[in-house]
């Protein structure tokens, strides 16, 4: 699993331009990218591995007041903190992100986009309980079952 800020599109967009990323962010979630990393050496494309039936939680809800350049992020399992690090690391900030990925597709209200993990992973297994809080938004928990 991994802790990320997600992106919640608020209209269409395409070939966004840095100016125009404000109004075309409705606001932000949590998400919970979960990997199955046991499938990644079966499947070099990872369908397997990141599109299992409850992937990819997100929630608790959309914060549409947030500034998302220095957002700490936590990730716990079953209590104990495995991760902390801050939306300040990820290789790209959002902007950045939205503007790149509009030069290849187009964004439709309500896409969300996880803006990756800045070193924000941790292993979990069958029976356990995660908890990812981003400063400003609050706290996704998820059980953790077997497929």
């Amino acid at each position: 699993m991994e802790g990320e800020l997600a992106v919640v599109i608020r209209r269409t967009c395409r070939r966004l331009r840095p100016e125009d990323v404000p109004s075309a962010i409705l606001g932000y979630t949590i998400g919970n990218d979960v990997t199955a990393v046991e499938q990644i050496a079966l499947d070099d494309k990872l369908t397997q591995a990141k599109h299992g039936d409850g992937f990819t939680p997100l929630g608790p809800w959309i914060e549409t007041d947030l500034g998302s350049g220095d957002v700490p992020i936590t990730v716990r399992v079953n209590g104990v903190t495995v991760a902390e690090a801050s939306t300040r690391q990820l290789a790209w900030n959002v902007s950045e992100q939205l503007v790149h990925l509009t030069r290849y597709l187009t964004l439709g209200p309500g896409d969300v986009v996880l803006t990756g993990c800045p070193f924000t992973l941790g292993p979990v297994e069958p029976g356990d309980r995660t908890e990812i809080t981003l400063d400003g938004i609050g706290t996704l928990a998820n059980p953790v079952r077997a497929l």
